[in-house]
Parts: structure tokens; sequence; C-alpha cells
């Protein structure tokens, strides 16, 4: 096992830090992509804009160079905003027999438009069949695109189109993964037309044109933008990413930038791997295992060197210090201190052990901690508690194991079992005995205290100040 599946497996499996949803699960295949526009295509076709198509010509064949020769100069074409798909040459236009296609509106009606289905682009039929409307060609490949399934979605272009004539594939798939590792979402509005850049285009195909938006895990707008495709016979003949389209790499500097930080953080930090990931300076993106083990990483990389919070610990902040700033934070009950240590993907549910850190300081219960660095993302201390709702005794020591890197922790664990429930709201040691000389002495405040007359209300800052209180008061009242 490499240091990599080593590090993810201790984060997947680590207690109390669960590894929830923190990658996208395997890509959707065409087939089941297939199915599930079945599913909708009773619903999908009474939404697509009427058009009239003329009768498109033959594209070009194989062999005879790209699909589409774009002669409008001024326009800016980007693979997802960042690697060129189309290049423009001048007035050059594509070779046809007949009269290039005119997308017409109709009056609104409530019946599917008829398309006119030109003269097959290859020998080969689409994926999803010659007679699939170009709207719902596109919803399929966004389908795919948006899960990460890079595959999924070139398997819809035409095997002549200048998107693997200029191989772009390795651009648009890492655009494609960082959005999953900042777990980015993408809405598109689309619609049969023909957008102003493209007017003077002689299309052999239909013409969809997109407006997207691009929204981060944290629900910022990233990115986006205007993007047309030409569609026919159920295939994607090309790709148009106009002028004002931004990818989300754009924050990072793009394809190149985003390569190079990422290249040197995976030699830093994975230097067992990374020959699997990189061949020189380029990213290893055509095979299956590379792919899934970048996927697996991206994420960690996007944590480690992005933005943080205020809260959050610098990327150059020793394992030991992460350790003592996070038991500092935890033992003040510094709920949103410490939760902010916490790796992002982790997971970690805000506020799951608030209860216990609150408990400890209106209690005064202490630990007492010796700490030690035994790998590079590893610190092992030895705990001992003093409960302060029982004075003068001290619980058996126990070993807490802190993991993580780059002012993160992934998980805490306890590798000789889970320590005593010194930090109960509901049985700690003294807590009973406390219950119930507040039940005996003070009865008018009991029910602000305890919930059901069992378990102690820690919820507000009011009702955890007069706990603190309330403990003085019996310390004092049983000489403690």
């Amino acid at each position: 096992m490499t240091d990599t599946q080593r590090t993810l497996e201790r984060i997947r499996s680590a207690n109390p830090v669960p590894f929830n949803d923190a990658l996208p699960s395997d890509a959707m295949s065409a087939g089941d992509l297939l199915s599930r526009i079945d599913e909708r295509s009773t619903v999908m076709t009474g939404t697509l804009s009427p058009v009239r198509n003329n009768e498109p010509g033959r594209p070009p064949q194989r062999g005879r160079g790209p699909l589409i020769a774009l002669g409008v100069a001024a326009v800016l074409i980007l693979v997802i905003g960042i690697i060129a798909l189309n290049t423009f040459t001048g007035t050059e236009q594509p070779v046809v027999d007949d009269p290039p296609p005119a997308t017409i509106q109709a009056p609104a009606t409530t019946q599917a438009p008829a398309t006119t289905v030109a003269e097959p682009v290859s020998e080969l039929e689409s994926p999803m069949g010659p007679d699939t409307p170009p709207l719902m060609v596109v919803e399929s490949l966004q389908a795919s695109w948006n899960t990460g399934d890079l595959a999924g979605g070139e398997a819809l272009f035409h095997p002549d189109s200048p998107y693997f004539t200029f191989n772009v594939s390795p651009g648009v798939g890492t655009e494609l993964w960082y959005r999953e590792a900042i777990k980015a979402t993408v809405a598109s509005d689309c619609a049969v037309r023909t957008p102003a850049e493209l007017a003077d285009y002689q299309a052999v195909g239909v013409i969809v044109a997109c407006d997207d938006t691009i929204t981060s895990g944290s629900g910022d707008v990233i990115g986006g933008g205007p993007v047309a495709f030409e569609v026919n016979d159920g295939w994607i003949l090309d790709i148009f990413i106009l002028p004002g389209y931004v990818g989300a790499l754009e924050e990072r500097g793009g394809v190149d930038q985003f390569t190079t930080e990422y290249r040197a953080w995976a030699q830093e930090r994975f230097p067992d791997d990374f020959d699997s990931l990189f061949d020189g300076d380029t990213l290893i993106v055509d095979n299956p295992a590379a792919q899934a083990q970048h996927r697996e990483l991206f994420p960690f990389f996007v944590a480690d060197t992005g933005p943080r919070s205020d809260l959050a610990l610098p990327a150059d902040t020793p394992l030991l210090d992460v350790v003592r700033i996070f038991a500092e934070r935890w033992d003040s009950g510094d709920i949103a201190g410490y939760e902010a240590i916490f790796h992002p993907l982790t997971g970690y549910p805000s506020g799951q052990d608030a209860d216990a850190a609150w408990f400890a300081v209106v209690t005064g219960t202490t630990s007492q901690r010796e700490c030690e660095q035994v790998t590079d993302t590893q610190v092992l201390c030895t705990e001992t508690i003093s409960p302060g709702l029982v004075p003068g005794t001290t619980l058996d020591p126990f070993t807490t194991a802190f993991n993580g890197a780059a002012g993160w922790l992934w998980t805490i664990e306890f590798p000789e079992g889970p320590p005593p429930g010194f930090n109960s709201t509901l049985d700690a040691p003294g807590l009973p005995e406390y219950r119930d000389w507040v039940q005996t002495n003070h009865p008018d405040d009991f029910d602000t205290l305890f919930v059901a007359g069992l378990e102690m209300k820690l919820d507000t800052p009011e009702v955890r100040s007069a706990h603190t209180a309330m403990v003085e008061d019996y310390l004092s009242a049983i000489g403690g």
C-alpha cells in the first residue's frame, strides 16, 4: 500500500471524523446516461425550442482536416474557457453539397419540433442514435461532464471533430476534475439557437447555445458564460466556447499554472506516487488508474493550497503546533476555532462534539497531554483527565492519535480504544451526584439546566453560564 493509499484509508476510516462524500462516485456510463434520457424523453421533447431545419449537407469525411473551419476572426474560442478548441482560418468554409441549415424561430407549439436529419456523418452511429434531438445530445454531454465522466461525454463527439484533432482532452479533463475537487456545480440554460458570434458560420448541423453558471462548493459563482455546440445525427460535431466564458480553473491562473502548482505539491507530498501522476511536466490523464489517482488527490491539493478561513491555520504550521492549538481551542470551548482546523474534506459535522467541549469548560474538567510527532502526518498524545465534578481524582491515561498535514487535522483516533466517558453530558464522573444536588437544592432551576431530568443542557450561552455558577456552588457545598 502506497503512502497515498494509507493516507486516504486513514481519512476514510477515522473516528470521530468521517470521510463523507469527499469525492464523486464512479463515472456514469454512456448507457446509464442514455437510460436516464429515455426516461425523460416524453418531458424533454415538449420543451425544445421550435425550429425548422433545411436539409444539411454532408460534412467532410475523415482525413480531410477539421470538420469546422470558422471564418469569424473576432471570436475567441477556448476549451472550457482555457484551451483552444476551434481554429479561425480566414474565410475557408467546410465543403458541402447542399445549402447549409437555417435555424428559424417558428410560432410556439405544444408539439415537439420536427428535425430533418442529414446524411450520416460517419459510418459509426452515435451512441444516442441519429434521431436524438440536438438539445438532448447536449444535455447528455453536460450530464456526463458534470459528474466528471470525461470519456462518457467525449463518446458523443464525432470521431472527426476538431476536439480530437487538436487533442484538447487533457485540458478539459483537468478542468472537470478541478470542478470535482472544489465541489463545483454547473447550471446550463440551453436552447436551439444561433449566437450572434456564429451568425456568419455555415453550420452543417444544428446549433445549440447554452449559458453556463459555475458555482463552487462554497456557493460562490466562479465562472461560466456562453458556449455553443453543433449537433448532427446524434453526434456533436464541434464545441464553441464564446467570448466571456470563464472556466473554474481561471481562479488558479488556468490549466498551465494549476498543473505547475499541482506537480510541485504532488512531488513534495507524495513522491512515491509521482511517476504515476506525471510524465515530466505533463499531467498523466490517459489511463483509468491515473485518472482515479488524480481524483483522489485533487481535493487535498485544493484544500492544502487554496484560500483558508481566518480561523484555519497556515499550511506551513508544524503538526505539533496544529495539535497544540486544536487542544487549546477545545479546552476553552472555542467550537468554531477547533472545527476550522479540520480538513474541509473530512465532512466533519459542525457542532458534533460541541457539548463535550462545553461540558469540560463549565465543570472545570482539565486535561494534561504529552505529545510527540511519530511520522510526518501523525502526532501521538498521552492524555490524563481530571474530572471537574470529582475534585482530586484523575482517570486512567489514554492515547490519542492526531493525523494531518499542511495545517490541517484529518482525523482523531484512539489506538487503544475509546477513552472513558469523562465528558458525557449524561453520566460523566460526578455528574449524577451534581444532578441530584441541583434537583434537591435548586428545584426551580432544574428543568432549565437538564433535559428530561437527565441530560445536561449546554445549548445556549445563558444555560452554560448558569451551569458554571451552579457547579461552583456545588463544589463549595461538597467541600471540593
